[in-house]
């Protein structure tokens, strides 16, 4: 290459070589991370490279807004397309007074669930009308190529509008069935609590949030997904319960009740990344840890019985297709992707991964230890009866962990039939306290009745007596009449 390092050059040529990262640094020769590990780019000797090269380069691509960030807050994020390569996002930096820049390499495709092996229970999250779904794991683990890939599902499938907030935008989206509406910080917006103040006046159905930061762009998300919506976020954690721990520690103590109800409810699981060294032909695979919120998830939650996960998680495979990290490591030793070493080094408890690793090795290939080369498994991908055998595996683990997940829909039945009953009293109560009310209004009714009946009656008594004492008065005066003349009269004739 010339003296002068070109960078649109550095970037095809990573591009080229499929490396994820392109470092920057003064004094070393563009470096670039292949498989996971950093290395100097191929082709460039040991050419070192000034601050007046990366300096030139990097002004050659930003803005006046972003050398004006970089200026003042000594970094700045941002993202720029190269035609016909791809979409590149950049983080420059100040160190030891010198400018530095790391750019990840964004494809213009943008892969789907099933492009990256990513656990096909993800589909059915999509799906939900609302709800919080967090991806988590370190930096450069896949989190914002996961957002994507669930994004693209939605698009493909939903006629909604997805509302994303990102700082920078990293993947670009074309409308589908979906119609997309995506937001930078710092050009369509000034920051993302502003973002997310307005956006629930944008009539979305789906809402992604690039990152949540701080406490306010937590309760914006919770209110959110509380309020109807769909919404996806990611945050810097390693599994599910450190997920949990960290957004509770972002409020005070005293609000921790009312939150941990709010996510018990809202939350529709936690997707934990990892990226693994592996023989895939990307050279990394994803280790997935997946949360699902469980009506029992629900109650540990709720609870703050923030221990239990990981053996809820770990024993509900089979049900609700929850797995630990270390059961998703396991699944990529068993088949051939990755080595037990490498496992082990992203395991978050390497002892137990060793114990199960030794327990189903053993079985997968009838104990006999010669076929299992210590860290690695030498079993052909191409030899079909190693699929059997893991058909096999995975009834065996279906079956151990029958009767834990038998209790926990048991449970899960009797709280529901419970709940059922006690709508049934309810709904017999509530007809039974109509029928009383009717009764009642009846009774007052022939109250009314028999009251105007007796009323009629005593006039119609009262009357009769007036025509009783009438007749008396006239057989009196017919009386009298009688003896004072018609008597004579009455004689006469007779």
């Amino acid at each position: 290459m010339g003296s002068e390092p070109n960078l649109e050059a550095l970037l095809r040529r990573m591009a080229e070589l499929r490396a994820s990262d392109l470092h920057l640094k003064v004094m070393r020769p563009p470096l670039v991370r292949l498989r996971g590990e950093l290395q100097p780019l191929p082709g460039m000797g040991e050419q070192k490279l000034t601050a007046d090269a990366i300096r030139l380069m990097l002004e050659a691509i930003m803005s006046t807004h972003q050398r004006e960030s970089l200026q003042q807050d000594l970094a700045v994020d941002m993202a720029i397309s190269i035609s016909g390569l791809s979409r590149f996002r950049i983080n420059a930096f100040y160190q030891r007074g010198s400018i530095e820049a790391v750019f990840r390499f964004i494809p213009h495709q943008i892969g789907g669930l099933e492009d990256w092996e990513l656990p096909e229970v993800m589909l059915e999250l999509v799906n939900k009308n609302q709800g919080l779904l967090l991806v988590t794991g370190p930096a450069g683990s896949g989190k914002s190529t996961t957002l994507a890939a669930l994004l693209k599902e939605i698009n493909a499938s939903r006629q909604v509008h997805i509302v994303t907030v990102e700082d920078p935008i990293e993947f670009l989206f074309r409308d589908e069935k979906a119609s997309i509406s995506q937001r930078e910080i710092g050009t369509d917006t000034p920051s993302f609590n502003r973002a997310l103040r307005d956006v629930l006046r944008q009539d979305p159905d789906v809402i992604m949030v690039g990152e949540m930061r701080d406490l306010e762009t937590i309760q914006t998300v919770l209110t959110a997904a509380e309020t109807g919506h769909l919404v996806f976020s990611t945050l810097h954690t390693n599994s599910a319960s450190q997920t949990l721990d960290r957004i509770l520690d972002m409020f005070p103590q005293g609000k921790h009740k009312q939150v941990r109800a709010q996510l018990s409810e809202a939350l529709l699981g936690i997707i934990s990344l990892q990226l693994v060294k592996s023989r895939s032909p990307r050279g990394r695979s994803a280790a997935v840890e997946v949360m699902i919120n469980s009506p029992k998830i629900q109650r540990i939650i709720r609870e703050g019985e923030l221990k239990e996960l990981r053996e809820e998680i770990e024993s509900s495979v089979s049900y609700y297709r929850m797995q630990t990290m270390n059961q998703s490591l396991l699944a990529l030793i068993v088949n051939d992707l990755v080595t037990r070493d490498d496992a082990r080094a992203c395991s978050p408890v390497p002892e137990e991964l060793d114990q199960l690793a030794e327990k189903l090795i053993a079985e997968l290939f009838g104990g006999r230890e010669d076929q299992y080369g210590g860290s690695d498994v030498k079993e052909s991908p191409a030899d079909y009866s190693k699929i059997e055998e893991l058909k096999e595996l995975k009834k065996m683990y279906s079956d151990t962990s029958a009767t834990h997940q038998d209790k926990l829909v048991e449970k899960d039945h009797q709280i529901q039939a419970m709940d059922q009953r006690l709508r049934q009293v309810e709904e017999e109560m509530r007809k039974r306290m109509e029928a009383l009310a009717a009764a009642n209004k009846r009774l007052e009714a022939a109250e009314r009745e028999i009251a105007f009946r007796n009323q009629e009656r005593q006039k119609f008594v009262e009357m009769l007596q007036q025509k009783d004492k009438k007749l008396q008065e006239f057989a009196a005066e017919l009386e009298e009449a009688r003896k004072s003349g018609f008597g004579k009269l009455f004689g006469k004739k007779s």
